[in-house]
């Protein structure tokens, strides 16, 4: 016996209907003429268009014009009776703005099996390709990174490996992915993945640690690590992305540095040692008194070079200068009270600045506020701006010291702090007053 099959039941038939009509998905049906005939509420969310604005229209509304050749191939496809399934396009919403879609397309056949229309189901794929592009871009900027980029699950499993990765340690994506992290690192630094995998579970990053790792062929690498958990749709921490840095250049610019500074450290200390060696032979007559003093000045000098020494010769902190120059006088606030900014001075006026509290130390010792035991310096600065040029201005004032009186000749020590600075652009004022010595300085930084 033959059945003949009549289509769905009324039951069943309603069924499918809500079925289209509740679906997320945009349904629609077609004449072969393109003419709309059937459209749902996803439709309408997709497109903007109600049923009734729609229906009767050509379904080439929803096509942006340079997309409009499309509609003749799908077209004599189904009439092949042929299906096109997950077909990516662009089609075009009522407010004119473009969407990215997945169409699948089928041939609608009558009673007689003959082919009629066709259904599309629209799916919007914007979301997908926008992550789609970016997941794209960075992986463009992943591959392109002069950086190696490397990352691994938190068994320490490398999962993917970067062309920069390649070429820093040698070892090719096919040869080193799935494979250990440790293959990476020296014998006596893998304590360091234990720690860099407990830090990573607990959600930490580490930026910039200068770590040591191997080359394919052994030899070993300078590098700066910086490790970021990478965590899943869920929030949760699935492994860790190492960006590596070779540091190796840097490493021996560092060591080079280091050795022409220890040299011109030792150059500079051998240079002071002749002037006092030759000073000492000039100096015979001279009294003990100003022999210790022109000795006491080079060793001022000797300790501000040490401090650019350590600055890499660039500049010193006016603060650890004071702290430097006055060291030998006084030690602590209850002889010295000293306030003001940081203030960066380059090598010149170090050396300047160095020289004249080294003279304003002594002159206190034997004159002044520290030449007893009540007697007391107050220092301060700061920076001031004339005619748009910057200076830091220095205040020197003693108090509780002996009664002061104005010299009646100008020493060595006021004509070297006076001289030094006009030449430097800058100035000094001493003040005589009864209670003390008040010098200020003007130097131009």
């Amino acid at each position: 016996m033959t059945v003949i099959d009549k289509g769905p039941t009324p039951n069943a038939a309603q069924h499918l209907a809500a079925l289209v009509e509740s679906s997320d998905d945009a349904i629609i049906s077609k004449t072969l003429d393109g003419t709309i005939q059937t459209w749902n509420q996803g439709a309408e969310r997709l497109f903007g268009y109600r049923a009734e604005e729609i229906i009767g229209k050509p379904v080439l509304t929803l096509f942006p014009p340079d997309r409009e050749h499309e509609e003749e191939i799908i077209l004599g496809k189904l009439k092949n009776r042929k299906r096109i399934e997950h077909y990516e396009t662009v089609r075009r919403r009522k407010d004119g703005t473009l969407v990215d879609v997945s169409l699948s397309v089928s041939p609608i056949l009558d009673d007689m099996g003959n082919v009629v229309g066709g259904s599309k189901i629209a799916r919007d794929v914007s979301e997908r390709k926008r992550i789609d592009a970016i997941a794209q871009h960075f992986a463009a900027i992943v591959e392109s990174s002069h950086d190696a980029i490397i990352s691994k699950n938190l068994n320490g499993i490398i999962q993917s490996w970067n062309s920069a990765a390649e070429r820093m340690f040698g070892y090719s994506a096919d040869e080193i992915v799935g494979k250990s992290v440790l293959v990476l690192i020296p014998a006596d630094r893998q304590h360091e993945e234990t720690e860099i995998l407990r830090r990573i579970r607990a959600g930490e990053r580490i930026e910039h640690f200068e770590t040591v790792r191997q080359h394919k062929d052994g030899s070993l690498l300078d590098i700066s690590l910086t490790i970021s958990p990478v965590k899943d749709s869920e929030g949760q921490i699935v492994g860790a992305s190492k960006i590596a840095r070779d540091i190796r250049e840097k490493k021996r610019a560092e060591a080079i540095r280091e050795t022409l500074l220890n040299e011109i450290k030792h150059r500079v200390k051998n240079t002071l040692g002749t002037v006092q060696a030759v000073a000492s032979q000039t100096f015979k007559s001279a009294s003990e008194q100003e022999h210790r003093a022109f000795t006491l000045r080079l060793q001022a000098m000797s300790h501000a070079h040490d401090l650019l020494t350590l600055r890499d010769w660039e500049s010193a902190d006016l603060g650890e200068i004071v702290d430097q120059a006055l060291k030998p006088f006084c030690d602590g606030p209850a002889r010295l009270t000293k306030s003001g900014p940081s203030v960066e001075l380059n090598p010149s006026k170090t050396l300047l600045v160095a020289m004249i509290l080294h003279e304003l130390g002594t002159n206190a010792v034997k004159y002044g506020a520290l030449s007893n035991t009540t007697g007391h310096i107050d220092l301060t600065w700061d920076i001031t701006t004339e005619f748009e040029k910057r200076y830091v201005h220095i205040q020197w004032k003693e108090s509780g010291g002996p009664q002061v009186t104005s010299p009646t000749r100008q020493g060595f020590g006021t004509r070297m702090i006076e001289r030094s600075l006009r030449a430097e652009g800058g100035a000094a004022r001493l003040s005589y007053e009864s209670n003390g010595l008040l010098c200020e300085l003007d130097i131009r930084i």
